[in-house]
């Protein structure tokens, strides 16, 4: 895990500097910070985006940024005003006293610490929060910028993921061994029973919320369902790390095979995902096998099919079988 994060966080990087190096223009390096120091004096403005890798840059009281500001790996301190966006994939963001930030403020695995003095019109926090990301040449380099973000948000959403289903493993391996033995098992049955629970589903929800009374009944629906998406998404990365496993001859406890798998197939259809038209069809059909296999199992509290239904189950031992001998 520790070499697959990091392996992941050099390609991440690589693309983001192929991607500004591809737009940039032939010896402009406006805008574009590479391990070195940056600071704008008081009362200085600039009119373009600054770009930080690995460098440092001080925004000084009463300076001016006519765009938006991405660092990354490095250190940004902000005491003027940036009248886009701050986006920090990595790094250290500090906002002081006579910050002013225009725009959002959006965090990929960096720190922020924010004065009480300080000022954001957007929103603070990680994610793929809206940005009006930077600008070097156009629209252009807005496009190739705004997909790395996607990417950089595309591989923590997955590590998030991955941590989750260790979490969920530790405490409901069973259930989720459960769950999975029945898409592996009845993989077409469990891929039409999640189809017919994401379009039945929300119309039962919705007529029951019609009702006053049984409003809270929906409410509770809703975070069921919900849940169960997640969960089957978690048990098939749980197939997923078991099928990783044999396929390397590796031995891994429950909560690694989930957590590689879940990190695996989670990156998988985010790649996949990118296709255009296409695409999404891979995570389509893994959502539906996953929520189906937790229907069909009851979230993992039982087998299925049930030792009932199965030829030679304890209701169809034929006669001399068991352990009285027919005559």
């Amino acid at each position: 895990m520790k070499h697959m994060n990091r392996l992941l966080l050099w390609i991440g990087m690589l693309v983001v500097l192929l991607v500004l190096a591809g737009c940039a223009p032939t010896g402009s390096s406006e805008g574009l910070i590479f391990g070195q120091s940056y600071r704008l004096g008081p009362g200085e403005t600039i009119d373009h985006d600054l770009a930080v890798f690995g460098g440092s840059v001080i925004l000084e009281k009463n300076s001016v940024v006519n765009g938006s500001v991405a660092i990354f790996g490095g250190s940004l301190l902000v005491d003027g005003k940036v009248t886009g966006d701050v986006a920090a994939f990595g790094g250290v963001v500090s906002l002081n006293d006579n910050a002013q930030v225009n725009g959002n403020v959006v965090t990929y695995g960096a720190s922020v610490s924010r004065s009480e003095s300080a000022v954001v019109s957007g929103s603070i926090g990680s994610g793929r929060a809206p940005l009006r990301l930077p600008n070097f040449v156009g629209s252009t380099v807005s496009s190739g910028v705004k997909m790395v973000a996607d990417f950089f948000g595309r591989i923590f959403e997955s590590f998030a993921l991955a941590a989750l289903a260790v979490l969920v493993s530790l405490f409901a391996l069973r259930p989720m061994e459960r769950a999975g033995d029945a898409m592996v098992a009845q993989a077409p049955l469990a891929a039409m029973m999640g189809v017919l629970t994401v379009i039945v589903g929300p119309v039962l929800l919705v007529l029951v919320a019609v009702t006053i009374i049984l409003s809270p009944v929906a409410l509770l629906g809703i975070l069921v369902l919900g849940f169960g998406a997640l969960f089957g998404w978690l048990v098939l990365g749980l197939v997923t790390g078991e099928r990783l496993g044999r396929l390397f001859n590796q031995s891994w406890s429950g909560p690694v095979s989930a957590g590689v798998g879940t990190l695996v197939l989670s990156l998988a259809a985010n790649l996949i995902g990118v296709i255009p038209c296409i695409g999404w069809i891979v995570g389509a059909v893994a959502f539906c096998v996953g929520l189906g296999g937790v229907v069909l199992t009851r979230f993992g509290t039982q087998v299925y099919p049930p030792a009932a239904s199965i030829p030679g189950g304890p209701l169809n031992t034929p006669p001399g079988a068991g352990g009285i001998e027919v005559v």
